[in-house]
């Protein structure tokens, strides 16, 4: 055979080991197509396949042992090469990645694979097309292996170099197939678990299959031989039939089925599970698995509780602060000197605008209320205003009011192409003493609530361009959220409000005589302080005992409230 000479500059590559093979003809034509010397520009294509495939060759015959057989010597029909392991080790191809690919340039996904696996890829002069793939959580070398399959191409592992040819060119290079028959199944699950029937499949494989599984799309790829590859099928098939379905009704006591049913539409087995809504029953029906409905059972159990309640007794009562105390009580030196009255807890709370002073919060044991009482006795004249007693369901807003409503008018006047036309209405608003309470309970027996107390009085009224009277009212509040024992009084004090005081003393017969009266009669105008103490002791109850409970006050949702009683102690 005639010697061709390379046209790059580079001296001639001759490759003539064996002739019938055709194996020369092929190497010295790609060796025309090498890289240039300068490294530094090459394609994609006819000259990296050149590289690789005419660089597998120079090495291997190099290392073969044969000599070149005499002129007209009998030829082996043995291949020259053998084949490299397909899974020579490269840690790049151990790295997990995720691809979605449409209809994108294969060359284009050699490139980013080899950038993801940091080692070369080359890919030979046939190698072309274009590739539709979405996985995930695969590694680099099933996606070589897909790939490989699906357009009919083979890849060599060798000095961290991966070299992509076509299966055509790995038969003639080689003198074997690549795939060794290797087929490739995609299996969509309709109820099993992907990575369940991955594990399971990847037991059964051969040693040249692989099996992929992406868990969110409940697909499984198999790679390998027809017969184990009819075996796996086969057992996915099974693996994947309909399990027992089983229905159950979940008739609620205690919570609201609609209220429920969004939590138990997390628990249902996807696309299988399903829950039907009976309002009239306050029903929930469910379809699931066998094995998902004791998880069910555990969602509804959690929201079906009997439903908590808290047993607030309020009592409210003013001191009347002499001049002694006019920044209002302190309570903490009141009961430094008191041996069986301890106060558990006391720390200031700034209120919010408008209120005067500062919201002092304490707690002491329910059982020394009478105690307490005694020692206010000792620090101004004491007034129960109100001592109502209210059930709330945990986390409702209790409100109790101690006052009136003032109404006022308000006018609105349409203007019609006729005639004008005036239309009052009559507006409430509460003053008064309000308290609103919103409890909650935890598990350890604690009753967190947020407290709002209000002091509300009508200070003038302010006359309307209509000439009607709109009450300018004064307002004193704070808003807090404590946490307390069940059973222990939580005491609020520091709220203020001034009161007008007018007293007259006179001598007896002669303070009453006209004109000369006013001699033996002297007045005295003054503001006298109040603080307004709300005294709270919460106790949790279950939904039937709280029908039992009874007292002065408002319970939320009645909207009805009864007179207080009231009592007064002077010192």
């Amino acid at each position: 055979m005639r010697p061709l000479s390379s046209k790059s500059g580079s001296p001639s590559t001759r490759f003539a080991s064996r002739p019938s093979c055709g194996i020369e003809l092929f190497l010295v034509m790609e060796t025309r197509n090498t890289i240039s010397s300068s490294g530094q520009s090459f394609s994609m294509g006819r000259t990296l396949v050149s590289f690789g495939v005419a660089g597998l060759m120079t090495g291997s015959l190099l290392l073969t042992s044969e000599s070149r057989p005499a002129h007209g010597e009998a030829v082996s029909s043995q291949p020259a090469i053998k084949a490299p392991e397909k899974s020579a080790s490269l840690p790049g191809l151990a790295k997990r990645i995720t691809l979605d690919l449409r209809q994108m340039d294969i060359l284009a996904v050699l490139k980013f694979l080899s950038e993801q696996g940091d080692f070369n890829v080359v890919p030979g002069k046939n190698v072309g097309g274009r590739v539709t793939l979405a996985v995930k959580d695969i590694t680099i070398q099933d996606a070589f292996d897909i790939i490989a399959l699906t357009n009919e191409l083979a890849y060599v592992v060798q000095n961290r170099v991966v070299h992509v040819m076509t299966e055509a060119d790995y038969q003639r290079l080689f003198g074997a197939a690549f795939a060794d028959q290797r087929e490739l199944k995609t299996l969509y699950l309709q109820h099993a678990d992907a990575t369940t029937v991955a594990t399971v499949l990847g037991n059964m494989k051969s040693t040249v299959g692989r099996v992929v599984a992406d868990p969110q799309t409940r697909t499984v790829i198999l790679i390998d031989v027809p017969d184990k590859l009819g075996q796996m099928v086969a057992a996915a098939e099974g693996m994947d039939r309909v399990a027992e379905l089983q229905t159950q009704a979940f008739e609620l006591r205690y919570a609201k089925a609609a209220d429920v049913k969004p939590e138990v539409e997390k628990a249902l087995t996807p696309k299988l599970g399903a829950v039907r809504l009976d309002k009239r029953t306050n029903t929930l029906v469910v379809t699931d698995l066998v094995s998902q409905m004791q998880d069910i059972r555990r969602v509804i159990s959690a929201f079906d509780r009997k439903t908590r309640e808290v047993v607030i007794q309020a009592r409210i009562m003013e001191v009347r602060l002499d001049d002694r105390l006019q920044v209002g009580v302190d309570w903490e030196a009141l009961f430094k000197t008191v041996v069986d009255v301890r106060v558990t807890q006391f720390f200031p709370i700034v209120p919010a605008p408008g209120a005067s002073g500062k919201l002092t919060l304490g707690t002491f044991s329910s059982d020394k209320f009478r105690s307490v009482l005694e020692l206010l006795q000792s620090v101004g004249k004491t007034n129960i205003l109100s001592t109502p007693h209210i059930a709330v369901v945990e986390n409702e807003e209790a409100k109790i009011l101690v006052g009136t409503k003032e109404a006022y008018v308000t006018s609105a006047v349409t203007q019609t192409a006729s005639a004008a036309t005036t239309a009052e209405q009559v507006t409430f608003v509460d003053v008064g003493l309000q308290l609103k309470v919103l409890p909650t309970i935890n598990e350890e027996g604690f009753v967190s609530m947020k407290i709002k107390p209000e002091v509300s009085s009508v200070s003038r009224f302010l006359t309307t361009s209509a000439g009607n009277n709109v009450p300018i009212i004064d307002t004193s509040s704070a808003e807090t959220t404590v946490m307390v024992k069940d059973g222990t009084t939580l005491v609020i004090a520091g709220l203020m409000k001034d009161e007008k005081v007018n007293s007259e003393k006179k001598l007896p017969l002669l303070g009453e005589v006209p004109i000369l009266g006013a001699l033996f009669r002297t007045r005295d105008d003054r503001v006298a302080k109040t603080e307004l103490i709300f005294f709270l002791t919460p106790t949790i109850i279950s939904g039937g005992e709280s029908l039992g409970v009874t007292g002065l006050g408002l319970r939320k949702g009645e909207g009805q409230k009864e007179e207080p009683d009231k009592e007064e102690t002077d010192e």
